[in-house]
Protein backbone atom coordinates (compact mmCIF):
# COMPACT_ATOMS: atom_id res chain seq x y z
CA UNK A 1 0.00 0.00 0.00
CA UNK A 2 1.42 3.36 -1.05
CA UNK A 3 1.35 6.33 1.31
CA UNK A 4 0.59 9.59 -0.48
CA UNK A 5 0.66 13.26 0.43
CA UNK A 6 -1.39 16.08 -1.05
CA UNK A 7 0.18 19.49 -0.52
CA UNK A 8 -0.66 21.59 -3.59
CA UNK A 9 -4.03 22.96 -2.57
CA UNK A 10 -6.31 25.99 -2.49
CA UNK A 11 -9.03 26.38 0.14
CA UNK A 12 -12.22 28.37 -0.28
CA UNK A 13 -14.42 29.57 2.58
CA UNK A 14 -18.06 29.05 1.67
CA UNK A 15 -21.20 31.01 2.50
CA UNK A 16 -22.65 30.55 5.98
CA UNK A 17 -25.60 28.90 4.23
CA UNK A 18 -23.21 26.03 3.47
CA UNK A 19 -21.81 25.63 6.97
CA UNK A 20 -23.25 22.10 7.03
CA UNK A 21 -22.20 21.22 3.49
CA UNK A 22 -22.27 17.49 2.88
CA UNK A 23 -21.73 15.77 -0.48
CA UNK A 24 -20.43 17.30 -3.72
CA UNK A 25 -20.61 16.21 -7.36
CA UNK A 26 -19.62 17.54 -10.79
CA UNK A 27 -21.89 17.06 -13.80
CA UNK A 28 -20.66 16.33 -17.32
CA UNK A 29 -20.29 20.05 -18.09
CA UNK A 30 -18.11 20.66 -15.04
CA UNK A 31 -20.81 22.33 -12.95
CA UNK A 32 -20.35 21.75 -9.22
CA UNK A 33 -23.30 20.85 -6.99
CA UNK A 34 -23.53 20.31 -3.24
CA UNK A 35 -26.28 19.80 -0.71
CA UNK A 36 -27.41 20.56 2.81
CA UNK A 37 -27.38 17.65 5.25
CA UNK A 38 -30.85 18.28 6.75
CA UNK A 39 -32.90 19.71 3.86
CA UNK A 40 -33.35 18.53 0.28
CA UNK A 41 -31.69 21.70 -0.99
CA UNK A 42 -29.16 21.37 -3.80
CA UNK A 43 -26.82 24.25 -4.52
CA UNK A 44 -24.86 24.95 -7.66
CA UNK A 45 -21.65 26.68 -6.64
CA UNK A 46 -18.80 28.21 -8.60
CA UNK A 47 -15.94 25.66 -8.56
CA UNK A 48 -13.34 28.44 -8.46
CA UNK A 49 -14.65 30.78 -5.75
CA UNK A 50 -17.47 28.87 -4.05
CA UNK A 51 -20.13 31.47 -4.85
CA UNK A 52 -23.70 30.13 -4.77
CA UNK A 53 -25.09 30.33 -8.31
CA UNK A 54 -28.52 28.81 -7.69
CA UNK A 55 -30.43 26.55 -5.34
CA UNK A 56 -33.27 24.15 -6.04
CA UNK A 57 -35.13 21.61 -3.93
CA UNK A 58 -37.03 18.39 -4.45
CA UNK A 59 -40.54 17.73 -3.18
CA UNK A 60 -43.63 19.95 -3.09
CA UNK A 61 -42.82 20.63 0.54
CA UNK A 62 -39.05 20.74 0.93
CA UNK A 63 -38.05 17.27 2.06
CA UNK A 64 -36.23 17.03 5.37
CA UNK A 65 -33.99 14.15 6.36
CA UNK A 66 -30.46 13.06 7.13
CA UNK A 67 -28.92 13.50 3.68
CA UNK A 68 -25.36 12.24 3.50
CA UNK A 69 -24.05 12.37 -0.07
CA UNK A 70 -24.92 13.10 -3.69
CA UNK A 71 -23.92 11.71 -7.09
CA UNK A 72 -24.99 11.78 -10.73
CA UNK A 73 -25.59 9.16 -13.41
CA UNK A 74 -25.85 10.97 -16.72
CA UNK A 75 -28.14 13.94 -16.09
CA UNK A 76 -29.87 12.36 -13.10
CA UNK A 77 -29.08 13.18 -9.48
CA UNK A 78 -29.12 10.68 -6.63
CA UNK A 79 -28.96 11.54 -2.93
CA UNK A 80 -28.77 9.07 -0.07
CA UNK A 81 -29.94 9.23 3.53
CA UNK A 82 -28.16 7.53 6.41
CA UNK A 83 -30.78 4.75 6.47
CA UNK A 84 -29.99 3.82 2.85
CA UNK A 85 -33.01 5.47 1.24
CA UNK A 86 -32.08 6.81 -2.22
CA UNK A 87 -33.71 9.83 -3.90
CA UNK A 88 -33.68 10.34 -7.68
CA UNK A 89 -34.38 13.73 -9.27
CA UNK A 90 -33.39 16.06 -12.10
CA UNK A 91 -31.65 19.42 -12.05
CA UNK A 92 -33.93 22.36 -11.37
CA UNK A 93 -33.81 26.05 -12.13
CA UNK A 94 -33.07 28.55 -9.37
CA UNK A 95 -35.69 28.26 -6.58
CA UNK A 96 -37.51 25.47 -8.47
CA UNK A 97 -39.04 22.52 -6.63
CA UNK A 98 -38.57 19.36 -8.70
CA UNK A 99 -40.29 15.98 -8.54
CA UNK A 100 -38.45 12.97 -7.19
CA UNK A 101 -38.57 9.20 -6.85
CA UNK A 102 -37.46 7.32 -3.77
CA UNK A 103 -35.98 3.81 -3.59
CA UNK A 104 -35.81 1.71 -0.47
CA UNK A 105 -32.86 -0.56 0.18
CA UNK A 106 -32.35 -3.30 2.73
CA UNK A 107 -30.03 -1.00 4.66
CA UNK A 108 -31.13 0.86 7.79
CA UNK A 109 -30.04 3.34 10.44
CA UNK A 110 -27.58 0.82 11.89
CA UNK A 111 -25.87 0.69 8.48
CA UNK A 112 -25.27 4.44 8.68
CA UNK A 113 -24.77 5.08 4.98
CA UNK A 114 -22.41 8.03 4.48
CA UNK A 115 -21.34 7.98 0.85
CA UNK A 116 -22.74 7.41 -2.63
CA UNK A 117 -21.11 7.40 -6.06
CA UNK A 118 -21.89 6.13 -9.55
CA UNK A 119 -19.96 3.26 -11.12
CA UNK A 120 -20.47 3.69 -14.89
CA UNK A 121 -19.00 0.30 -15.80
CA UNK A 122 -21.54 -1.59 -13.70
CA UNK A 123 -24.38 0.99 -13.88
CA UNK A 124 -24.65 0.85 -10.11
CA UNK A 125 -24.63 3.24 -7.19
CA UNK A 126 -22.02 2.40 -4.57
CA UNK A 127 -23.00 3.02 -0.94
CA UNK A 128 -20.25 3.44 1.66
CA UNK A 129 -21.27 2.47 5.21
CA UNK A 130 -19.95 3.96 8.43
CA UNK A 131 -21.91 1.55 10.61
CA UNK A 132 -22.70 -2.15 10.67
CA UNK A 133 -21.23 -3.84 7.56
CA UNK A 134 -23.82 -6.63 7.45
CA UNK A 135 -23.33 -10.00 5.72
CA UNK A 136 -22.09 -11.52 8.98
CA UNK A 137 -19.10 -9.16 9.13
CA UNK A 138 -17.78 -7.80 12.42
CA UNK A 139 -18.26 -4.03 12.69
CA UNK A 140 -15.16 -3.76 14.87
CA UNK A 141 -12.91 -5.05 12.07
CA UNK A 142 -14.64 -4.13 8.81
CA UNK A 143 -16.23 -1.38 6.77
CA UNK A 144 -18.41 -2.24 3.76
CA UNK A 145 -19.46 -0.74 0.44
CA UNK A 146 -22.66 -2.06 -1.18
CA UNK A 147 -23.97 -1.69 -4.75
CA UNK A 148 -27.45 -0.66 -5.88
CA UNK A 149 -28.36 -1.58 -9.48
CA UNK A 150 -29.93 1.21 -11.53
CA UNK A 151 -31.27 -1.43 -13.95
CA UNK A 152 -33.24 -3.40 -11.35
CA UNK A 153 -33.42 -0.76 -8.58
CA UNK A 154 -32.29 -3.46 -6.15
CA UNK A 155 -29.47 -3.66 -3.62
CA UNK A 156 -27.00 -6.52 -3.97
CA UNK A 157 -27.17 -8.26 -0.57
CA UNK A 158 -23.43 -9.00 -0.70
CA UNK A 159 -20.94 -6.16 -0.22
CA UNK A 160 -19.14 -4.91 -3.31
CA UNK A 161 -16.06 -4.07 -1.22
CA UNK A 162 -15.03 -5.00 2.31
CA UNK A 163 -12.30 -2.86 3.85
CA UNK A 164 -10.16 -4.31 6.62
CA UNK A 165 -10.23 -1.62 9.28
CA UNK A 166 -7.26 -3.05 11.14
CA UNK A 167 -4.98 -2.71 8.13
CA UNK A 168 -6.06 0.89 7.59
CA UNK A 169 -5.51 1.79 11.24
CA UNK A 170 -2.12 0.10 11.31
CA UNK A 171 -0.97 1.93 8.18
CA UNK A 172 -2.42 5.31 9.19
CA UNK A 173 -1.69 5.06 12.94
CA UNK A 174 -5.18 6.45 13.55
CA UNK A 175 -7.62 5.16 16.17
CA UNK A 176 -10.68 4.77 13.95
CA UNK A 177 -11.82 4.75 10.34
CA UNK A 178 -15.39 5.79 9.58
CA UNK A 179 -16.18 6.55 5.90
CA UNK A 180 -17.87 9.86 5.15
CA UNK A 181 -17.89 9.97 1.32
CA UNK A 182 -16.99 7.99 -1.79
CA UNK A 183 -16.24 8.96 -5.38
CA UNK A 184 -15.06 7.42 -8.65
CA UNK A 185 -12.08 8.62 -10.68
CA UNK A 186 -12.51 7.68 -14.36
CA UNK A 187 -8.88 8.63 -15.07
CA UNK A 188 -7.55 5.54 -13.27
CA UNK A 189 -10.76 3.52 -12.72
CA UNK A 190 -10.30 3.67 -8.94
CA UNK A 191 -12.58 4.64 -6.07
CA UNK A 192 -11.72 7.02 -3.24
CA UNK A 193 -13.21 7.01 0.25
CA UNK A 194 -12.75 9.77 2.80
CA UNK A 195 -13.22 9.32 6.53
CA UNK A 196 -14.24 12.25 8.74
CA UNK A 197 -13.34 10.05 11.72
CA UNK A 198 -9.65 9.41 11.19
CA UNK A 199 -9.13 12.14 8.56
CA UNK A 200 -7.99 9.55 6.03
CA UNK A 201 -8.53 9.03 2.31
CA UNK A 202 -8.11 5.54 0.86
CA UNK A 203 -7.88 4.66 -2.82
CA UNK A 204 -9.18 1.25 -3.88
CA UNK A 205 -9.21 -0.61 -7.19
CA UNK A 206 -12.08 -2.59 -8.72
CA UNK A 207 -11.08 -5.69 -6.79
CA UNK A 208 -11.41 -3.81 -3.51
CA UNK A 209 -7.67 -3.74 -2.84
CA UNK A 210 -6.41 -0.65 -1.04
CA UNK A 211 -3.95 0.95 -3.45
CA UNK A 212 -2.98 4.01 -1.43
CA UNK A 213 -3.66 5.84 1.80
CA UNK A 214 -3.51 9.60 2.34
CA UNK A 215 -3.69 11.31 5.73
CA UNK A 216 -5.63 14.55 5.41
CA UNK A 217 -4.28 17.69 7.08
CA UNK A 218 -6.45 18.34 10.14
CA UNK A 219 -5.76 22.07 9.91
CA UNK A 220 -7.40 22.08 6.50
CA UNK A 221 -10.02 19.41 7.05
CA UNK A 222 -12.19 19.97 10.09
CA UNK A 223 -14.78 17.43 8.98
CA UNK A 224 -14.47 16.07 5.41
CA UNK A 225 -17.96 15.23 4.17
CA UNK A 226 -17.74 15.24 0.37
CA UNK A 227 -15.28 14.29 -2.36
CA UNK A 228 -15.34 14.66 -6.16
CA UNK A 229 -12.97 14.80 -9.12
CA UNK A 230 -13.44 17.76 -11.45
CA UNK A 231 -11.03 16.16 -13.90
CA UNK A 232 -7.91 14.00 -13.81
CA UNK A 233 -5.88 16.76 -12.15
CA UNK A 234 -8.24 18.36 -9.64
CA UNK A 235 -9.73 16.74 -6.54
CA UNK A 236 -12.28 18.61 -4.42
CA UNK A 237 -13.03 17.88 -0.76
CA UNK A 238 -15.84 19.63 1.14
CA UNK A 239 -15.76 20.12 4.90
CA UNK A 240 -18.43 21.06 7.38
CA UNK A 241 -17.27 23.82 9.74
CA UNK A 242 -18.23 25.61 12.93
CA UNK A 243 -18.89 28.93 11.16
CA UNK A 244 -18.31 28.22 7.47
CA UNK A 245 -18.04 25.19 5.28
CA UNK A 246 -14.93 24.92 3.13
CA UNK A 247 -13.98 23.60 -0.27
CA UNK A 248 -10.39 22.41 -0.71
CA UNK A 249 -9.06 21.98 -4.23
CA UNK A 250 -6.04 19.73 -4.74
CA UNK A 251 -3.88 19.60 -7.85
CA UNK A 252 -2.86 15.98 -8.25
CA UNK A 253 -0.49 14.08 -10.53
Amino acid sequence: MAHKEMTNQTQIELSKKLREISGIVFNKEGKLFCHDDERAAIYQIDPFNGEILKVFTFGLFVKRGDFEDITMAGDTFYMVESDGRIYEFREGADKEQVDYKVYETDLDNDSNVEGICYDPDENTLLLALKGKPGDGLDEKDNRAVYSFSLATKKLNPRPRFVLDKNIILKESKEKDFAPSAITYNPANDHFYITAAVGNIMVEINRQGKIVSLTKLNRKLHEQPEGIAFKDSQHLYISDEGKKHGTLTIYEID
